[in-house]
């Protein structure tokens, strides 16, 4: 089961939505998705719009009771409308908002590592899930950035969400995104070397472009990996940049090198599942680590590498804590625990 306290700020600080469940008294368990419009500390309730696809096709607001919420999952693939007054109100009182373990230490390193564990791994389509969407106008999405949506598309979206994003697989990471490059096997085969995540809000009905490009530089199917190194003698940094700066340029040396391979490539907008296989579940170490930091019975190495450098060795074993860190097109880590 997650923190809730913890998926709750997360939410609140990447602006998404939550799948819960939630203790009802005259109905029992009920399950539904919220986005988190303001908190009062004193009571702690939650004021949210709240989401259940399979009872109605609008939200209403509502206020619901932390303290009922029995589990709850940050969902990947939403996005709305963030409060930055409550960004604000909390981080100015963290002491009012404890029960959301807002900010119990400076976890950013953790973060970031996983993160960047999850992008070491290469990524492969999920074809099954990328075949549920059909007839939304790219071009529209791409001019504007965001889509309204149809009731149909709302429907298989959402069951995209719920089978994808909102069911957890801890040995999957997924991305809903638009592919911005790729090359085109003679088998029709897709290897996606450049795309844009996508963020969907139940509220609106809005799909919409979530950030900027983002690269692969390398991508899998069926086991075998495709590196881009097969298409250009840039390095991978090097790529980025340039197309970045001149995204025409870019797509012409990978097309050049593409007809050697009897492929071809597509700067056609494409929407589709991301899927990378995950080896170790970095999560469930990571939130031991500061779980024992919350208990303040973590290693004295640790305390001291997440900011407590006045921390004295009181004894315990030191852990030796290594980081390796590349810079390529994604920044690629990887951590090591030795005793």
């Amino acid at each position: 089961m997650n923190d809730i306290g913890r998926e709750i700020s997360q939410s609140i600080k990447e602006s998404k939505w939550l799948a819960i469940k939630y203790r009802n008294e005259e109905k029992g368990n009920t399950s539904y998705w919220i986005s988190i419009l303001d908190i009062d500390p004193k009571t702690r309730k939650l004021k949210i719009d709240m989401y259940n696809h399979a009872l109605s096709d609008n939200t209403y607001s509502t206020w619901i009771s932390f303290d009922k919420i029995e589990d709850a999952k940050m969902l990947e693939f939403t996005s709305y409308k963030g409060n930055e007054n409550l960004v604000a109100k909390i981080e100015k009182n963290l002491s009012d908002y404890s029960f959301l373990h807002y900010d119990g230490f400076n976890n950013d390193i953790l973060s970031y590592l996983l993160e960047c564990y999850k992008l070491d791994n290469d990524p492969s389509q999920d074809k099954e899930a990328s075949t549920l969407l059909s007839g939304i106008d790219v071009e529209v999405l791409m001019k504007n950035q965001y889509i309204m949506l149809n009731q149909e598309q709302v429907d298989a979206l959402c069951r995209i969400i719920s089978f994808k994003d909102q069911k957890p697989n801890e040995a999957l990471y997924n991305e809903f995104v638009i592919s911005r490059l790729s090359v085109c096997s003679k088998n029709k085969e897709e290897y996606v070397f450049v795309y844009q995540k996508l963020t969907f809000d139940p509220k609106t009905k809005y799909l919409s472009l979530d950030g900027e490009a983002k690269f692969n530089q390398s991508f899998a199917v069926d086991g075998k990996c495709h590196s881009l190194s097969n298409y250009t003698e840039l390095n991978a940094s090097e790529f980025e940049d340039l197309y970045n700066q001149d995204a025409e340029q870019a797509e012409n040396i990978i097309r050049e090198s593409a007809l050697h391979f009897h492929e071809t490539i597509s700067t056609l907008p494409n929407i589709m599942i991301l899927t990378r296989e995950m080896g170790v579940n970095l999560g469930h170490i990571f939130s031991k680590v500061i779980e024992k930091h919350e208990k303040n019975i973590l290693e004295v190495p640790f305390r001291a590498f997440f900011g407590d450098i006045s921390m004295k060795d009181n004894g315990k074993r030191f852990l030796r804590l290594f980081f390796m860190i590349r810079k390529s097109m994604l920044t690629r880590c990887w951590f090591f625990i030795m005793p």
